[in-house]
C-alpha cells in the first residue's frame, strides 16, 4: 500500500491541478483509499489525478465542446432531431419546462450558441423578462458557452476585430448593447417582454429562446422572424403561473410519450406505508406536429443541489412539488371524467398501425354531430372481437389535409376563456354542404381502409345527433330533414362516387342500458380490466380534440361548452350499445370490395 495520505487540496494548487479531487457526474471522485490501492506511489497517483484535472477543466473551460450532458439535454435533443424529422421544412418549436436549476437555461444557452457558431451569418434572438434578469441569467449562460477562443478576458475587455468582430462582456452589464457579433458574423440580440411586442419586428433568425413567463403571443408573433431559415425555437420557464396560457398552447390534447416515477410523491396505503410513486412525464406529443414538450426535473442534474431541493420541500404541497421539482403545471380540477388517464386509455401508434391493418377484421361505427352554424364534429369507432371500444378517427382532425381547407385548422378547442375552453379554429362553418361532408366522410373512409388493402372501411351503423336528425329543413319543394338529405344524395358527377348516406338517430336517452347516467357509464368504461389491464374503451392519438375534451370537460358551460362536441359524439357512441358483429368474409384481398357484416 503506498502513502498517499499527504495529497491535500494545498498540494494540488501548487501543482496546477486544483480540480483533481472534485466530485464530477462521470468520472467518480476517488477516496484516499483508492489511490493507495490503485498506485504504488505518489509520484504515479498525483500523473492519474492530473489527467482527471485535465479532463474536469476542459469541461468547465469549454463547456460548449466539452460539457457534460444531464439526461435532459439528451432528451431535448432527440426531440430536436424527431420534430426535424417530422417537419422537414417549416419552424419547429420546443417547450421546455423544468423545476429549479434542472439545466433548461444551460441547454438552451447552448443549442443557440451550437446554433451561432455553427455556421456564417446567422442569427439569435434571446427573451428575458427584463434587462436587468437578462444580464443577471440568460446573458451569463450565452458568456459561458462562447467558444475559449472567441471570449473576451478579463472582467471589462472585448473582442473586437475589423467592424464585423464585436464580443464586449462584463458581469456587472453583460453584453455591449445588449447584443454581440462573432468573426463569422454571426448575431445575438438579448430583448425584453417588458418591451412593446412591436420589438418582434425585424430580419429572420435562426433560433429565438424566450426563458421564462414568456407571454403566448410572443411566442406566436415570433414564428414569422423564423420561416425563411427553417429555424428553431426554444421555450423554457419554470411554471410558476401553473396552467398557463402559454403551457395551454402546447400542452392542450398533448399525450405523454415517456414518463418516470417521482420519488417526492409516493402513493401510501391507509397504513401511511408507502406502495408507489406518482408518474410525472417527461415527454409529451403536442396536437401540432410542430410542437413537442419535454421536462427536466431537477434530480437529473448533478450540479443542481437536489439534496438541497428535497430537504426544501419536506411537507409542501403537491403542487409545490410539481412545480418546483418536475417543473409540471397541471390544468385545473373538476374534469367530469376523473378516471381519465393518459398512460392507459391513449392508443399509440404501432396499436393502431396493427388495427388498421385488421380493419376488415373490426365493426366499425360512425358518429355525426351536426351544429349549426358551426362544422359538425365526427368520429369513427372501432369494436374489436373481444368487444373493447377504440376511437380510430375524428373530423376535423389536426394534422388532416381536408381539400380545399388545409391542415392547421384541426384545433376544435383550446384552454381558456371559460371552464371548458373556448372554440379553436376548426369550429366556424367551412360552409360544406350535404355532399362535401358526404365526400369528406368518403375520404376519411378509404383512408382507414387503405392499411388493410380494402377500397374503404364500411360502418356497421352511422348515427346523428337525434334533436339534428329530427330538425325540418326547408327546401323550394317543402321541408326536409338531414337524415333524408343525405339519405337523397345521389353519385357524384365527377367521380362516380355514392354520396347517399343512412343515418340513424342516435339515442336521446340520459343513461345506458343497465341503468347508469351517461358519464359514469364512460367512466365505467374508463377502468381498466382486472385480468387483461386494458380498459374497455381508448383513443387512438391522433384524436387529440377527443383526447383534450375527455381530459378537461367539466359542463359547467352547458350547451355552449367548446369541448361539448367531442363528449357528445363520444357520449352517442356509448348509449348505442355497439358491440361486435364478425365480418361475412375474411379479409379481402388488396383492392377489393369488403364484403360487410354477417347479420
Amino acid at each position: 500500500m503506498s502513502d498517499t495520505s499527504t495529497i491535500t487540496a494545498s498540494l494540488l494548487n501548487r501543482l496546477g491541478i486544483p480540480r483533481a479531487l472534485e466530485r464530477h457526474p462521470v468520472w467518480a471522485c476517488p477516496t484516499e483509499d483508492e489511490l493507495s490501492l490503485l498506485f504504488p506511489d505518489q509520484k504515479q497517483a498525483i500523473e492519474w489525478l492530473r489527467q482527471r484535472h485535465e479532463y474536469i477543466e476542459r469541461q468547465h473551460h469549454d463547456p460548449l465542446r466539452y460539457g457534460w450532458e444531464s439526461p435532459g439535454f439528451i432528451r431535448a435533443r432527440e426531440a430536436l432531431d424527431e420534430l426535424r424529422k417530422d417537419v422537414p421544412r417549416g419552424v419547429i418549436i420546443l417547450l421546455i419546462q423544468g423545476g429549479n436549476r434542472p439545466g433548461k437555461s444551460e441547454f438552451c444557452a447552448k443549442k443557440v450558441m451550437e446554433t451561432l457558431t455553427g455556421g456564417a451569418k446567422r442569427g439569435a434572438w434571446c427573451f428575458q423578462q427584463s434587462e436587468k434578469i437578462s444580464r443577471e441569467t440568460q446573458q451569463r449562460y450565452m458568456h459561458r458557452y462562447l467558444p475559449p477562443e472567441w471570449r473576451p478576458c478579463g472582467e471589462s475587455r472585448g473582442l473586437k476585430r475589423g467592424g464585423i468582430t464585436n464580443v464586449r462582456y462584463s458581469l456587472a452589464t453583460g453584453f455591449s448593447n445588449n447584443t454581440f457579433s462573432l468573426p463569422n458574423s454571426s448575431t445575438c440580440d438579448f430583448k425584453f417582454y417588458e418591451s412593446d411586442i412591436t420589438s418582434l419586428q425585424g430580419s429572420a433568425q435562426d433560433i429565438i429562446w424566450f426563458d421564462e413567463l414568456v407571454p403566448a403571443e410572443w411566442v406566436e408573433d415570433a414564428q414569422f422572424r423564423l420561416i425563411d431559415r427553417n429555424g428553431i425555437m426554444l421555450v423554457s420557464f419554470t411554471s410558476l403561473e401553473g396552467y398557463s396560457d402559454t403551457v395551454a398552447a402546447f400542452a392542450d390534447g398533448a399525450v405523454k410519450v415517456k414518463e418516470m416515477k417521482a420519488e417526492l410523491l409516493p402513493i401510501r396505503d391507509e397504513n401511511g406505508a408507502v406502495v408507489d410513486y406518482e408518474s410525472v412525464p417527461l415527454i409529451m406529443s403536442c396536437v401540432e406536429k410542430k410542437k413537442r414538450i419535454i421536462f427536466m426535473p431537477t434530480q437529473e442534474n448533478f450540479y443542481g443541489s437536489y439534496d438541497v431541493m428535497v430537504s426544501t420541500l419536506a411537507g409542501a404541497s403537491r403542487d409545490v412539488i410539481l412545480t418546483r421539482a418536475y417543473g409540471v403545471a397541471e390544468k385545473k380540477k373538476g374534469a367530469k371524467f376523473t378516471n381519465w388517464d393518459d398512460a392507459i386509455h391513449i392508443l399509440h401508434e404501432d396499436g393502431r398501425k396493427r388495427m388498421l391493418q385488421a380493419a376488415s377484421q373490426l365493426t366499425w361505427y360512425h358518429i355525426y354531430d351536426p351544429a349549426g352554424g358551426r362544422n359538425p364534429f365526427m368520429q369513427w369507432w372501432a369494436v374489436t372481437a373481444l368487444g373493447q371500444w377504440v376511437l380510430m378517427r375524428e373530423w376535423p382532425q389536426p394534422g388532416d389535409y381536408i381539400p380545399g381547407i388545409g391542415a392547421e385548422k384541426g384545433v376544435w378547442a383550446t384552454s381558456g376563456g371559460s371552464d371548458d375552453g373556448k372554440a379553436g379554429p376548426a369550429q366556424p362553418s367551412y360552409k360544406f354542404g350535404p355532399a362535401d361532408f358526404s365526400r369528406e366522410i368518403h375520404r376519411v373512409e378509404c383512408e382507414l381502409g387503405a392499411m388493410a388493402g380494402m377500397a374503404k372501411i364500411e360502418p356497421f351503423a352511422r348515427y346523428m345527433d337525434s334533436r339534428a336528425a329530427s330538425a325540418p329543413n326547408a327546401t323550394s319543394s317543402g321541408s326536409i330533414t338531414l337524415v333524408e338529405l343525405f339519405e337523397d344524395l345521389g353519385l357524384d358527377e365527377d367521380t362516380g362516387i355514392e354520396l347517399a348516406l343512412d343515418f340513424e338517430k342516435a339515442s336521446g336517452r340520459q343513461t345506458a342500458s343497465d341503468g347508469l347516467n351517461w358519464i359514469d357509464f364512460i367512466q365505467a368504461k374508463l377502468v381498466p380490466d382486472k385480468g387483461t389491464g386494458f380498459a374497455p374503451l381508448m383513443i387512438a392519438h391522433t384524436c387529440r380534440n377527443t383526447i383534450f375534451a375527455l381530459q378537461t370537460w367539466t359542463g359547467e358551460d352547458g350547451p355552449k361548452g367548446a369541448t361539448k362536441d367531442p363528449v357528445d359524439c363520444t357520449k352517442y357512441f356509448c348509449l348505442s350499445d355497439a358491440t361486435y358483429i364478425p365480418p361475412v368474409e375474411d379479409r379481402p384481398q388488396k383492392g377489393t370490395v369488403w364484403g360487410g357484416y354477417k347479420r
